[in-house]
């Protein structure tokens, strides 16, 4: 949905539109989990995740907010596990018998490396004696990403 706005923007008339801060956005998340066929020691995952951008806009100026959209949220992460001790069976270690179960985790998030926009940070760039402010935009988003790739290694104990 849109919102018709009216402004005096730089001393003229101006009418567009915005989408409103009710916009739908759409998200979707698709996880697969599976152990290895004939061996249920092993088990993988894999997460896919897709976001439509939000609306954002200069936080100070009604007219300019939410007239700019971000760029779409996409993420792959992938995952192994192996069991190193079951529940419920005993094992010759008695180390290990002091667990129920145990399980080593190997995950990469963010396989592709996507640096996703998470907000932004607005500057305001002040002009010099030579520029009126009105002349330019003097106002600028700069982007907040989150992390690119990360490796993780995980062992969970059950005592």
């Amino acid at each position: 949905t849109e919102e018709k706005i009216s402004a005096l923007i730089h001393e003229t008339d101006s009418t567009f539109y915005i989408p409103r801060p009710t916009d739908q956005t759409v998200t979707a998340n698709l996880f697969v989990q599976d152990y290895l066929p004939g061996n249920k020691k092993f088990k993988a995952y894999l997460n896919f995740v897709f976001g439509t951008g939000f609306p954002f806009g200069e936080p100070r100026n009604i007219a300019y907010k939410a007239q700019y959209r971000s760029f779409s949220y996409q993420r792959v992460d992938l995952g192994a596990s192996a069991v190193i001790k079951k529940e419920n069976k005993s094992y010759n270690s008695k180390f290990l018998n002091y667990f129920k179960s145990v399980w080593l985790t190997l995950e990469v998030f963010n396989m592709l490396g996507i640096e996703n926009t998470i907000s932004y940070r607005w500057i305001h760039v002040v002009p010099n004696s030579s520029v009126a402010a009105n002349d330019i935009n003097n106002s600028f988003p700069i982007p907040y990403n989150l992390t690119g790739r990360r490796f993780n290694l995980k062992l969970s104990v059950k005592i």
